[in-house]
């Protein structure tokens, strides 16, 4: 189940946990890209027992000539994790300034696998 940005396990099992970020890196006023930020995001894994648990960490760096037109970027990453019913999953992402221009393109989930 999903609320308030956490999926909440409900059936113990494997699972495949994934995440994307679609992004491009802000311009100022005048269409000039601003000081280009380390994206960072990370899925991190809450159990009944601990603080949350970095599960993947993934970053975005992205280097290019101060007027190249180059336009949106993803970050995806994703992994296969044991978890346990009430387990929770979110998803932290380290800077806001960045333009999440299209929402349909970023997404985060998992789905049981029966091995």
């Amino acid at each position: 189940t999903y609320r308030d940005g956490r999926l909440r396990v409900n059936q113990a099992g494997k699972y495949y946990v994934y995440s994307q970020i679609y992004f491009r890196y802000s311009r100022d006023g005048a269409g000039t890209r601003v000081s280009v930020p380390q994206l960072v995001q990370c899925i991190n894994w809450k159990t009944s027992y601990s603080q949350p648990i970095l599960l993947l960490k993934g970053v975005g760096t992205k280097c290019w000539a101060p007027e190249a037109e180059y336009g949106l970027h993803a970050l995806y990453q994703g992994g296969l994790f044991e978890l346990k019913a009430g387990d929770e999953l979110f998803v932290s992402v380290s800077s806001l300034a960045i333009d999440y221009s299209d929402a349909a393109a970023s997404y985060f989930g998992a789905f049981r696998l029966d091995l």
